[in-house]
């Protein structure tokens, strides 16, 4: 019998796609507790540690024990497991005990502020889109790299593109964001596209009481609009950064 018909008859291959559909799953659902302030920081990437670090455990148990009919456990795959599970609560260890120390530096949490209050808490909102489906794109395009480039400094958390999405062309209230997401700041944005400029206004709000306490307008030739997208975007982070260092340093 060839390598791939063992393969196929201890069913590796079904074995491996429910597993990654399953860990899937579980890590989306880690994601959005993380994001809303339910779970600490550190368990995603400890989720996802044990999740690789399951991949040979599920390897294992295909080869096995998927064949059809039952099989008995044996001493080498169970020295296998043991050994599997000894590394992955190693590695998983290690790695919570890493994240959590990257996650205590210059963080208002420190002072046990309320998600809500903590204005390091960041809700990027999709940005309003007025013009055409160019601008439309563009105004989408902007947010989530803006999002991406706020998640990169350490003293911020910043909830990710699923965690908004829901409130994407919503009409919904700051301290409603704030209450759902568990953020204290509620970044807003509008694009604006004429015949030959594009103009980007960014508010940042508190999302306790609605009261904006920064802004950045920008304003750009429309030529190669698609061009700009991460051109604005960093600029916006830029200004975003240095607003929220001049309100809270």
């Amino acid at each position: 019998m060839s390598f791939f018909s063992t393969l196929k008859e201890r069913r590796l291959p079904q074995f491996m796609a429910a597993y990654a559909a399953g860990g899937w799953v579980l890590l989306q659902l880690v994601d959005q507790l993380v994001d809303r302030g339910v779970a600490p920081d550190p368990l995603y990437p400890t989720a996802l540690a044990i999740f690789i670090c399951g991949a040979p455990a599920a390897i294992i148990l295909s080869w096995f024990h998927g064949a059809v009919g039952s099989q008995k456990f044996r001493a080498l795959e169970l020295s296998l497991l043991a050994a599997l599970l000894a590394g992955t609560i190693g590695v998983s260890a290690w790695v919570w005990g890493t994240t959590s120390t990257e996650s205590t530096g210059p963080s208002l949490a420190a002072i046990d502020l309320p998600p809500t209050e903590d204005p390091r808490r960041i809700a990027v909102l999709y940005f309003e889109g007025r013009g055409d489906d160019d601008v439309q794109f563009l105004a989408a395009g902007v947010t989530e790299t803006l999002i991406d480039e706020l998640s990169s400094v350490d003293a911020l958390h910043v909830i990710s593109r699923n965690g908004v999405a829901p409130f994407r062309d919503a009409a919904v209230s700051p301290d409603s964001v704030g209450r759902v997401l568990q953020v204290g700041t509620v970044v807003e944005g509008r694009v604006v596209a004429s015949t030959d400029r594009v103009r980007m206004n960014v508010a940042l709000v508190n999302a306790a009481t609605g009261d904006q306490y920064g802004d950045v307008e920008l304003e750009r030739p429309r030529a190669e609009l698609f061009d700009l997208q991460d051109e604005l975007a960093q600029e916006v982070a830029l200004r975003l950064r240095e607003k929220l260092g001049e309100e809270f340093e």
